[in-house]
């Protein structure tokens, strides 16, 4: 059951008024002033409905609907209007299964999500994030997993997940609920006129942060070195690109975070109570990006600040049982 939700900033005899800088800590009798007297609130029911049916004692189908809620909240814009809560339906069915006596697992599952008045952050003066409801977005994917025990000393896994996820309305600078971007937003100043509207992303952009392809894969091998019991694994992770923004002309001169794989390695001896290891980890230093963005706004600072992976790194760990 989602809860009532009120978000408020800015009560008391200041709202509003122009900030004095030098109240800051010097004057006691004048605090920091607040620049924002909004508030938002929203409420909402969430659920969970499954039903699974098994074949056997080693396979099983399920249908799962789930629904999710995000309360509004204020922007720290005072000329930002509050944006709303969101909502999200989920629906998904799956299999659970067990092959050749237990050695080989499948799982997987479909799903389909319909999100409602999406809450995406944009860049806003001296490139503060606001947060906007984009509209209405879908995502569509598949998701599988599979671990293989080849023998009692090697073992397989693979897991991977494809979607696509993209807005089915225009997003708007200011929302309005034809999604045409015509309605006005508020003045930017008392007695001002009303701020331009525009479109920030066309429906069928692709939503950001949101790879269609990611994949990983573990080979592990377990054996006897002398009296003790060691393993030697390998690990690759795949994540293909992602647009890095909601908005297209800031995601245009930021560009997108290109494909990258990465590869771990590490090898590991235990007796007893003990164990220690020795991995590398991003074995090609691979400069996978995370993420990307302007230290300023897109139009004046071009050049995006980037987060990548962490770089190639060496280690050893212990563990001891008590």
């Amino acid at each position: 059951m989602g809860a009532f939700h009120t978000d408020r900033v800015g009560e008391g005899e200041n709202s509003g008024a122009p900030c004095n800088p030098d109240s800051i800590g010097r004057n006691i009798n004048l605090r920091p002033c607040n620049n924002i007297d909004s508030e938002t609130d929203g409420s909402d029911f969430t659920g969970r409905v499954n039903l699974s049916y098994r074949i056997d004692a080693e396979r099983m189908l399920y249908a799962t609907y789930s629904s999710g809620f995000r309360p509004g909240g204020v922007n720290r814009n005072p000329v930002r209007p509050p944006y709303g809560p969101d909502q999200l339906d989920n629906y998904e069915v799956g299999w659970k299964t067990g092959w050749a006596e237990g050695r080989v697992r499948w799982n997987g599952a479909l799903f389909f999500e319909q999100w409602d008045d999406a809450q995406f952050g944009v860049a806003g003066p001296n490139n503060i994030t606001e947060t906007v409801n984009a509209g209405e977005a879908e995502v569509k994917g598949i998701e599988s997993d599979v671990q293989w025990a080849v023998n009692d000393q090697l073992t397989l896994t693979a897991s991977a997940t494809y979607l696509t996820a993209e807005l089915k309305t225009n997003s708007c600078q200011f929302v309005n609920p034809q999604f045409d971007c015509s309605i006005p937003g508020p003045p930017a100043s008392e007695g001002g006129d009303p701020q331009e509207n525009f479109t920030l992303a066309p429906k069928g952009t692709r939503l950001p942060v949101s790879p269609e392809f990611k994949m990983n894969a573990i080979a592990r091998y377990e054996f006897k070195a002398g009296s003790y019991d060691a393993f030697a694994q390998g690990a690759v992770v795949y994540q293909g690109d992602a647009i890095p923004v909601l908005a297209v002309d800031d995601a245009a001169i930021i560009g997108k975070q290109p494909a990258f794989t990465t590869g771990d390695l590490s090898f590991g001896l235990g007796s007893g109570n003990w164990t220690a290891e020795l991995f590398v980890e991003n074995v090609t230093d691979e400069l996978g990006q995370v993420t990307r963005y302007p230290p300023c706004a897109a139009s004046i600072c071009p050049a995006p600040l980037v987060v990548t992976v962490r770089p190639r790194t060496f280690g050893l760990k212990f563990g001891q049982r008590f």
